[in-house]
């Protein structure tokens, strides 16, 4: 099998009722010849690669807003024989050029003595251990989309960050839909005008008082147009910062 190696990576395998599933941060050598949300063959034994060309070309029934999540939930994986191996699905992500979100599925990989396990990969080491006590009550019931938003994954350069779980056509349209919902807070559009101009867009129109709130609290702070498919431990701690003061709001 043609290989394309992963030279970083820091991925949490969780348990669940059929299996298993992974999500995290990797790097590859060839990053020009992955496809988003296409099936790769992917190998966390002795050496850790994905295959060259994808081995599943099924992607979700609407790849540009299907988060990790919803994904996971959709008939596009398969088992494949061999233990620690997967059939994988990459997500490019902005913040180095070689690097993706990826995210598996399988059946057959089951956690026996654990919930959770972290694996780390560098130069080709690689290794699988239980999950530490803290890192565990940050996992608890948490999907796979909100773990990947969590500023829990370390890059190459051992900084945290919180990831995007959408592929980039799918950020732009959740970029371009939140810069509307700001739009509509400040009055420069009327409801019907932007549920017309979010159809447009391809997207659909789901109203959160919360969310729309949070919209207009980081739109005055200038903040929205800093969107990113990475924030650092410190831009995410300062958005939740802000989202917990307008929940607040609203309860009050």
């Amino acid at each position: 099998m043609l290989k394309n190696s992963i030279s970083y990576g820091h991925i949490i395998q969780v348990a669940n009722a059929v299996g298993s599933y992974l999500v995290g941060l990797v790097y590859v050598d060839q990053p020009g010849l992955v496809e988003e949300g296409k099936g790769y063959f992917l190998a966390l034994k002795n050496e850790s690669f994905i295959s060259l060309k994808p081995i599943l070309q099924e992607q979700p029934e609407n790849p540009l807003i299907n988060t990790v999540s919803e994904a996971m939930k959709e008939p596009i994986w398969a088992d494949v024989s061999g233990s620690d191996t997967f059939v994988c699905r990459l997500l490019k992500n902005s913040m180095h050029p070689n690097a993706f979100v990826i995210y598996a599925a399988s059946q057959s990989e089951k956690l026996t003595d654990v919930e959770y396990r972290e694996i780390t990969i560098s130069n080709q080491a690689i290794t699988m251990e239980p999950v530490s006590d803290k890192m565990h009550d940050l996992l608890i019931g948490e999907s796979p989309t909100s773990l990947l938003r969590k500023p829990i994954w370390y890059n190459s350069d051992s900084e945290l960050f919180a990831l995007e779980a959408m592929s980039q056509k799918g950020l732009e349209l959740y970029f371009n839909v939140t810069k509307l919902q700001a739009s509509l807070v400040r009055g420069e559009i009327t409801e019907a005008q932007f549920e017309s101009l979010v159809y447009a867009e391809g997207g659909y129109y789901h109203p959160d008082p919360i969310y729309m709130k949070y919209v207009e609290k980081i739109d005055e702070l200038g903040l929205l147009d800093e969107w990113h498919d990475h924030l650092s431990i410190d831009d995410y701690e300062e958005r939740n910062f802000y989202l917990n003061q307008v929940v607040e709001g609203l309860n009050s």
